[in-house]
């Protein structure tokens, strides 16, 4: 909580989902995409790999998408691309 003066909340910070970690782990592709992680996946190892590929091309097209109207409304700068990264990665 924060308390201003005369000790009254005048605001309150939620921690429950803040992460810390090196900047390079935004370029990790979100494991997420299929739901299931791969060792709870049902088929094999390379049945999870292949789907992922698919929905990952899905989610770099469409984070593309998004990055380039926001390079349009000039509040994202060409740098600053988490799409190409995270695709290398």
């Amino acid at each position: 909580m924060l308390l201003g003066k005369n000790l009254q909340i005048t605001g309150v910070v939620d921690w429950e989902f803040t992460y810390a970690a090196p900047v390079e782990f935004s370029y990790a592709p979100p494991w997420w995409l299929l739901i299931e992680k791969p060792e709870c996946w049902p088929n094999s190892i390379e049945d999870w790999e292949g789907l992922f590929e698919l929905c990952l091309k899905t989610f770099i097209r469409a984070m593309k998408s998004l990055e380039n109207a926001e390079i349009q409304q000039e509040r994202l700068k060409e740098g600053q691309r988490l799409s190409g990264p995270m695709q290398a990665s």
